[in-house]
C-alpha cells in the first residue's frame, strides 16, 4: 500500500499530466490529506510543503463571484501555482 507521500505526490502527478481537473484535484488532494494518510509518515518538511499545499486547496472555488466577494478563494491559477511551488519545494517532478 502506498504511503502517505505517495498518494499525495500521485495525486499532485495527475494535475500536472492533465489526467484531473483543478477541481477533481482539489477535491482529490483535501480528502487524501485530511482523511486518508497518516501525517505521520511524512518528514516535518514535506508536512509543512503538503500543509500549504492543502491550505490553497482548501480555499478553492470556481466561480468568481465568490472570489470577488470573499478574496481568501483561491482560483485555478493560484491553484497551479501553489502546486508548483510545492513540487518545486519537494524536488519532484
Amino acid at each position: 500500500m502506498p504511503g502517505a507521500r505517495e498518494i499525495l505526490i500521485s495525486i499532485i502527478a495527475a494535475f500536472q499530466h492533465d489526467e484531473i481537473g483543478v477541481e477533481s484535484f482539489c477535491k482529490q488532494y483535501e480528502t487524501a490529506f485530511n482523511l486518508d494518510i497518516d501525517k505521520a509518515e511524512l518528514a516535518n518538511s514535506e508536512r509543512r510543503i503538503f500543509q500549504e499545499l492543502f491550505e490553497a486547496v482548501a480555499w478553492y472555488t470556481p466561480l468568481s463571484e465568490d472570489r470577488l466577494a470573499y478574496p481568501g478563494f483561491q482560483d485555478e491559477i493560484a491553484i497551479s501555482n501553489a502546486v508548483n511551488r510545492a513540487v518545486h519545494q519537494l524536488g519532484t517532478s
